[in-house]
């Protein structure tokens, strides 16, 4: 896990749009992953009160610049992943009822993920098998 995680709350793209590159970076990678979107707060919830928060979920890009977070790591300090650029949303937003339907025993989503590059499948999982923090 990152030591810390610092994306700059302004610079969140579509998923459609054209991405820009960091400075000095040839290596950009992707990490499919899937964003819950909160509609109320909430502190110090199990984890099924946390769920009664989630009004929907949609696709999370987190975009990394993996030369420049290597070069980080060889000085101490990363992986930090701070970064102004690089996250994608969407295109949709899913009800959290409209998926209670695929949740196993465990509480996680049963959801097939495939992430694709110009077309071509370049991973897939089912998102109960992703890690969670």
């Amino acid at each position: 896990a990152p030591t810390f995680y610092f994306p700059h709350p302004h610079a969140v793209f579509g998923a459609p749009d054209d991405l820009p590159v960091p400075p000095g970076s040839a290596v950009l990678d992707f990490e499919l992953e899937v964003a819950a979107v909160i509609g109320r707060e909430g502190r110090h919830l199990t984890p099924e009160q946390a769920r009664e928060h989630i009004v929907g979920y949609t696709v999370f890009n987190d975009w990394s610049a993996r030369d420049l977070q290597s070069a980080e790591m060889r000085v101490g300090l990363g992986p930090c992943k701070g970064k102004d650029t690089a996250t994608t949303l969407g295109p949709y937003l899913v009800t959290a009822d409209e998926l209670e339907p695929y949740r196993d025993d465990e509480g996680f989503l049963r959801l097939a993920l495939t992430a694709q590059v110009n077309g071509e499948t370049v991973g897939e999982d089912l998102l109960s098998h992703m890690s969670w923090t």
